[in-house]
């Protein structure tokens, strides 16, 4: 389990493998998704949901 509850564009591309760019793509449509503003956290969970797949598969480095 992870000890943080917000998650990052860094994570993202750890986690997927894919560029600063798209990671921060990714994140701006999941906010949008989310209906959340810039400066708000997005979670490990809304991250999951998104993505369709289960919390604990969410594994950082």
């Amino acid at each position: 389990m992870n000890k943080r509850v917000c998650t990052c564009t860094k994570d993202l591309m750890d986690f997927l493998g894919i560029s600063i760019r798209k990671a921060q793509y990714l994140m701006q449509n999941i906010r949008f998704v989310l209906k959340k503003e810039k400066h708000q956290c997005v979670s490990f969970r809304e991250l999951a949901w998104y993505l369709g797949i289960d919390e604990d598969l969410i594994v950082l480095k």
